[in-house]
């Protein structure tokens, strides 16, 4: 998932402006940040599952690599689900105008690896990738975190913009990295040795410096082992597509929102809210495809 993206930071100095607050002038307390934070969070997951957005959803050839001792040797970011197995790969398939060779009987194992049938000697996952997940609480260097935290870098701390991280890991007390984000398109880029680039939702580690294009893309491209190690980083970026950005803040609005009583609204508010943001994204994007 490399398309254009929102951090936590730009996110809540949005939230709070459109609830009368000024991030920069200190008018947003640490409380007010983390309700905020859950708030995005709710709000980020109804969107990313509301429609079948093929932004955020892959077609991968593994999901597991023998190398990684990471999350039992996961590639993908935790929380990500998987849509279809194939026998074949679906995108040359679907390039050819035919369906691709659907295989019905794959299960989950109970180490969260997935089981095909002897049959489906190289299956294809169409999988759609994990929703952020936001917290506003400062990454601290002396604390030890587990799998499924949340922690914040603010702008300057790691790089430039303010991230969420999700720790992959137990006793993780690394630090969350700089890194690049990968250039699609066609466009080479050059690659440095021992440098994190995110591709897929995840970080990756370079370990061949070179000018490469998108073959080298990590799990997805044809020559990724090549360039990029196998195992992904102990943090993962948390950040939103764009196009969900205007979706996503009316929701979290509506859901802070405030009751003559003084309560929370309920969520089903927020949800309506959302829905008529999405109604017109999704209607934008099917009359879009009509014309192509």
């Amino acid at each position: 998932m490399n398309l254009f993206e929102v951090t936590f930071t730009d996110l809540l100095d949005e939230l709070a402006a459109m609830r009368g607050q000024d991030m920069a002038q200190g008018q947003v307390s640490p409380a007010d940040a983390r309700q905020m934070a859950f708030a995005l969070t709710r709000a980020a997951d109804y969107c990313w599952k509301a429609y079948p957005w093929e932004e955020l959803c892959i077609v991968t050839p593994v999901l597991t690599h023998a190398d990684s001792t990471l999350r039992g040797g996961a590639l993908l970011a935790p929380g990500y689900t998987i849509l279809h197995v194939y026998a074949d790969d679906p995108r040359v398939a679907w390039a050819a105008g035919r369906d691709p060779i659907l295989t019905n009987d794959w299960r989950p194992s109970t180490d969260g690896t997935t089981i095909v049938p002897d049959t489906t000697t190289t299956p294809y996952y169409h999988v759609r990738l994990a929703p952020p997940q936001f917290g506003a609480v400062d990454w601290v260097s002396t604390q030890t975190y587990g799998p499924g935290q949340v922690a914040y870098t603010a702008p300057g701390v790691v790089q430039t913009a303010g991230d969420s991280w999700l720790a992959l890991i137990g006793s993780n007390d690394l630090e969350p990295a700089s890194y690049e984000d990968w250039q699609e398109g066609g466009i080479d880029m050059g690659l440095i040795e021992d440098e994190y680039y995110r591709a897929n939702g995840v970080l990756w580690k370079c370990i061949s410096a070179d000018t490469v294009d998108d073959t080298a893309r990590p799990l997805t491209g044809s020559l990724w082992e090549t360039y990029f190690q196998a195992v992904p980083f102990t943090w993962a970026p948390q950040r939103l597509p764009q196009f969900l950005k205007h979706a996503v803040l009316e929701g979290a609005f509506a859901f802070l929102a405030r009751t003559a009583d003084g309560q929370l609204s309920v969520f089903s508010q927020a949800e309506s809210a959302m829905d008529r943001k999405l109604e017109d994204l999704v209607l934008d994007r099917q009359m879009t495809q009509r014309k192509a």
